[in-house]
């Protein structure tokens, strides 16, 4: 029985990560599930009896995804190193991962048809990093690294913003801007 679960758990990664490669290629509206059965080796029929329709394996995807970068987020947040060191991480972290899936999530995002399956999906993602930064945040001002007076809901709200400007073609380094928001948090001498 646990051989069956460990093969079915299998097929449905392999479909997941199939099925992200021919959305990143083709687009939701001409992504074909054929073609993603193709890419695993099976029939259409043995998609649907893992995804009921082509929008819930889309969404599935787009789960996958966002999940795998909050463990990521979450163990760079969680790391007990200073908090300056966390917050070039994270930027790093954001930016590689736009770079990594701006280009292949542009044929999906100029479709209209996906936009609110990607809208919803990133709208659960980005209220879970808020909640993450904003405890790191808080962490940060009880250990003293951070000014006791900081609002940490201003600065996670400004964490979890700043990042997208990383995304366009600026050549500003995470730690050029981490300086620039510790020095305006008044960052206490490293412990």
């Amino acid at each position: 029985m646990e051989e069956r679960q460990d093969i079915r758990s299998r097929r449905r990664l392999a479909i997941l990560h199939a099925a992200a490669e021919e959305f990143c290629q083709n687009g939701f509206d001409h992504a074909r599930m054929d073609a993603i059965a193709a890419r695993v080796g099976i029939g259409k029929s043995t998609i649907y009896e893992y995804f009921p329709s082509k929008t819930a394996l889309f969404t599935a995807v787009g789960e996958q995804t966002a999940e795998q970068a909050k463990r990521e987020m979450r163990a760079i947040l969680e790391d007990d190193v200073p908090f300056r060191h966390k917050l070039v991480n994270y930027m790093r972290f954001l930016t590689t991962l736009m770079a990594q899936i701006g280009q292949k999530f542009f044929n999906i995002f100029r479709e209209n048809s996906s936009m609110t399956l990607i809208d919803e999906i990133g709208r659960r993602y980005q209220t879970e990093l808020y909640t993450m930064v904003l405890e790191a945040v808080r962490r940060a001002r009880d250990a003293g690294e951070i000014r006791a007076g900081t609002d940490p809901v201003v600065v996670a709200a400004l964490l979890t913003s700043v990042p997208g400007t990383l995304f366009k073609k600026y050549d500003i380094s995470a730690e050029a801007l981490v300086d620039l928001l510790m020095q305006g948090m008044d960052v206490c001498e490293a412990k």
